[in-house]
């Protein structure tokens, strides 16, 4: 899983918007890939941070189907944490509300 910014919305938004078993979704977005530390999957280099995953099991929800991993390395820009939490003022995490509306988590402890 990689962790978008609000930065790269326009690439995230294009990304979904392509098949992997048809598309090079890298190359069709103008993403870079980064080296994974324990899965063959290659990173986001523009996204925040990552966690990779093993397939745990899938289950089919309609024309969907859920998959559930098991969380084996994760990794992160420097200055993305701060006091053990994301810091979402330095990093501006996207949230993919469904179809082209996205959002970005506000701190309330300000």
């Amino acid at each position: 899983m990689n962790l978008p910014t609000a930065d790269i919305v326009d690439k995230v938004q294009a990304a979904g918007t392509y098949s992997g078993r048809d598309t090079d979704k890298f190359k069709a977005c103008g993403l870079t890939t980064a080296p994974p530390i324990a899965v063959r999957a290659p990173l986001v280099a523009e996204c925040a941070a990552h966690i990779e995953c093993r397939l745990a099991g899938r289950i089919e929800a309609g024309d969907h189907t859920i998959f559930m991993g098991t969380a084996v390395a994760a990794s992160c820009d420097e200055g993305a944490v701060k006091d053990g939490y994301l810091d979402i003022d330095a990093v501006s995490p996207l949230l993919h509300l469904g179809g082209t509306r996205y959002a970005t988590p506000v701190r309330m402890d300000r």
